[in-house]
């Protein structure tokens, strides 16, 4: 790829601790906070999206998103290992809701920059266009961290090994 297609910018969220880097051409998303309040609402939610790529309806499909959680508890990474059962039980609804989904990797454990989680990645149709995704679920302390890489995977063009290295790059202060 040409180094134009390589070069990337970094976010850093000094709130929260973490920084990450993405593609340059990415258009950085605030998502409002949402309504919603309990335990299963994000405190923090931030997209980087193609809006040159594809997009379903207005939509773009390519691109990253970081969603950060507030966990009732401090875990260490002893504990965060002991959590497969939890998640695969957050993990298995979220996807058989979804259309045509087909699971390339099953629930299994992961880290980035030695921040213990597990990773999952699944395709599904959306308004009839094939959309990949790898989601990383990292916890750390009192924050859980969702990660998640998504596009269309099409001829002469795989957006893949990037994003997966924008993945990559996540790091905590």
């Amino acid at each position: 790829s040409s180094p134009a297609a390589d070069a990337t910018r970094t976010y850093h969220d000094d709130e929260y601790g973490f920084s990450l880097e993405y593609p340059q051409s990415y258009e950085l998303v605030h998502f409002e906070a949402t309504m919603a309040s309990g335990p299963t609402a994000p405190i923090l939610q931030v997209g980087f999206f193609n809006y040159e790529g594809p997009l379903v309806g207005e939509e773009p499909v390519e691109g990253l998103a970081v969603a950060v959680y507030r966990l009732g508890k401090r875990r260490s990474a002893e504990e965060v290992r002991q959590m497969e059962e939890g998640f695969r039980k957050l993990v298995d609804p979220q996807l058989e809701a979804l259309e045509n989904v087909t699971v390339v990797e099953p629930l299994a454990a992961a880290e980035i920059g030695g921040i213990p989680g597990f990773t999952v990645s699944y395709s599904h149709g959306f308004e009839g266009t094939e959309v990949q995704n790898v989601v990383y679920l990292l916890v750390e302390g009192q924050h859980q961290y969702e990660l998640k890489a998504q596009w269309v995977a099409s001829p002469g063009h795989d957006v893949h090994p990037q994003l997966e290295s924008a993945l990559m790059s996540f790091k905590l202060d």
